[in-house]
């Protein structure tokens, strides 16, 4: 790995910031209004933002996250009312947790989610990606129903086999391989000019 998210932090002392773009349908179930929105911009991170979405499945709330650069996607069953406040919370224990199980070294994990020191909801930007993330809500839910069900079902194989599909709007690449190739990229910073 070439990057340092410790150098990068040192360089340019900032402030990394997770925006996690939601459906209005998400937005109204963590009972978050407009006036509390924060303001969409691009992201200061290697990884970039997510988008997430939330759907019923045999009467269970379901959270699905997508990577906007590469498509990568997991889910979190067993959402309820009392717990979707601590929605970056969950974001956080997900994606660690589904990084974990491909395989991903502890260290890049970690670096990854240095990233995100404050997360910050936002709406949804693209209509794009709000349709993959439809798509894949579609998907996720046939293949939940397909193999029997929440109670039945190995999510973990169901999410590992979502994301090692072709994607059109990532040149037919699979989600991981998108996201694996994105953190191999050579990302060294530029050194800070010497007058700031």
């Amino acid at each position: 790995m070439k990057w340092n998210i410790n150098k990068i932090k040192g360089s340019f002392k900032r402030n990394l910031m997770l925006q996690i773009r939601c459906s209005k349908k998400l937005l109204d179930a963590m009972g978050i209004k407009q006036k509390d929105l924060g303001t969409i911009k691009e992201a200061d991170n290697l990884v970039g933002n997510w988008y997430a979405n939330i759907f019923i499945l045999e009467r269970r709330n379901l959270i699905i996250f997508m990577n906007e650069k590469t498509l990568l996607s997991f889910v979190l069953v067993g959402i309820r009312k009392d717990n979707i406040k601590n929605i970056s919370k969950m974001f956080y224990g997900g994606l660690k947790k589904y990084l974990s199980l491909e395989g991903f070294h502890g260290i890049t994990i970690n670096q990854i989610l240095s990233e995100y020191e404050d997360v910050e909801f936002t709406k949804t930007e693209s209509r794009s990606l709000l349709g993959n993330l439809n798509e894949l809500v579609k998907l996720y839910k046939y293949r939940i129903s397909y193999d029997d069900g929440l109670k039945h079902c190995d999510m973990t194989d169901i999410i590992q086999s979502t994301n090692r599909m072709p994607m059109r709007n990532i040149e037919w690449k699979y989600a991981i391989d998108a996201f694996s190739d994105l953190l191999s990229e050579d990302s060294t910073p530029i050194e800070p000019d010497s007058e700031i």
